[in-house]
């Protein structure tokens, strides 16, 4: 296996013509763009919010879910950006030990983000709390009352495309237990004889 040194590619061992073009691309490359020393992670980056998973009838809180929020094209103009909102299902995680991704866009749940001032969240609210934890955890600061936290609301009914046990109601970032009228179908393959 050949090897390739620092000098090879920065004019060491390369004829002047492989010289000339490398440093003029390189040229090119500083008046058009820019270098950068590191890269960037989407996921750390993206605006966060959480949803509360409660039980239907009990009303107790079953668990939190962080959610990352990605600008996408609108599905029917790619010119206009709606808001796609990306969190693991709860149960796959739980109880299959896989992690498997819901989307949910603007454009296709009639999903809808409604940005508040933390200021403005209670303090005991679910979004306030995480909010000044991924503030103080992630972010180093302290949470300011101008942040902007999204609080998601659905009129459609969220169901897990992986397991089918996720089956919510998102109103106010709460996600309430609601399979009324869903129906789960099961196939299994046979042995004719």
């Amino acid at each position: 296996m050949n090897k390739i040194f620092k000098t090879d590619i920065f004019g060491g061992r390369m004829g002047e013509r492989e010289f000339s073009a490398g440093r003029s691309m390189e040229q090119r490359m500083f008046r058009e763009g820019r270098f950068t020393n590191g890269t960037l992670d989407a996921d750390a980056t993206a605006p966060k919010t959480w949803i509360m998973w409660k039980h239907s009838t009990k009303g107790e809180e079953i668990l939190t879910i962080e959610c990352e929020i990605h600008m996408v094209p609108r599905a029917s103009d790619s010119r206009e950006a709606v808001g796609m909102l990306v969190g693991q299902c709860p149960v796959c995680v739980r109880d299959h030990g896989q992690v498997n991704y819901f989307h949910v866009r603007e454009d296709n749940k009639q999903m809808s983000l409604d940005w508040v001032k933390y200021g403005r969240l209670p303090t005991n609210n679910h979004l306030s709390v995480n909010w000044r934890w991924h503030c103080e955890k992630v972010l180093g600061r302290s949470p300011r009352a101008d942040d902007k936290v999204a609080i998601v609301s659905s009129p459609d009914r969220w169901q897990c495309d992986y397991c089918k046990g996720w089956c919510v109601r998102v109103t106010d970032s709460v996600a309430i237990t609601d399979t009324k009228g869903a129906t789960m179908l099961y196939m299994t393959q046979g042995t004719r004889s």
